[in-house]
């Protein structure tokens, strides 16, 4: 009896939040930022992934959860890991639909990274569906963006449209960057 209870209390409290993952996410996090204003993007991808474990491992709420892989996702696209990154943001984007919705602010910036992603691996096909989607969230939010992100969906628009050439969405996606 006395086993079961210390069981149950060891599951209980393994089920909630650890403050010292907390605190070590957060360090890591900051180690991310810092190697990045660097351009040390071997240093970010280290950290960033040792926050997203000790997200996952202290078992901190959602948005945390979809904020650490996001900065993952994001670094391993930097570093040319274009499968990992793909992996990581589509589970940050899951968790941004399930917490915010699926045309939300914060859902859009995980979006239009794995729309880089894709271009950057090459993946157009894949990629091309979320940039049809990511269109109307643009304009839905445009006065929330930063002059940096109007300027990351700009080239996005751009680059998608020379890669496509004289495919369909390649007018489309020209004339969309023209409009940021």
């Amino acid at each position: 009896m006395q086993r079961a209870l210390i069981c149950a209390v060891i599951l209980l409290v393994s089920a909630c939040a650890n403050p010292i993952n907390r605190v070590t996410y957060q360090d890591y996090k900051k180690q991310g930022v810092l190697a990045e204003a660097k351009g040390d993007w071997a240093t970010a991808e280290q950290a960033y992934y040792r926050a997203a474990e000790n997200v996952r491992l202290g078992n901190l709420e959602p948005a945390i959860q979809s904020n650490s892989l996001f900065d993952l996702g994001r670094v391993k696209r930097k570093v040319g890991k274009f499968d990992e990154s793909e992996t990581v943001l589509k589970q940050a984007l899951a968790l941004d639909e399930k917490l915010y919705g699926s045309d939300a602010f914060l859902t859009s910036i995980t979006i239009s990274e794995l729309c880089a992603t894709y271009l950057e691996a090459k993946k157009l096909s894949e990629g091309i569906p979320f940039m049809v989607r990511l269109e109307p969230l643009l304009q839905q939010h445009s006065t929330k963006y930063s002059a940096q992100g109007r300027h990351f969906f700009k080239l996005l628009y751009e680059k998608y449209s020379d890669a496509l050439a004289n495919q369909p969405e390649a007018e489309r996606f020209r004339k969309i960057a023209a409009s940021l």
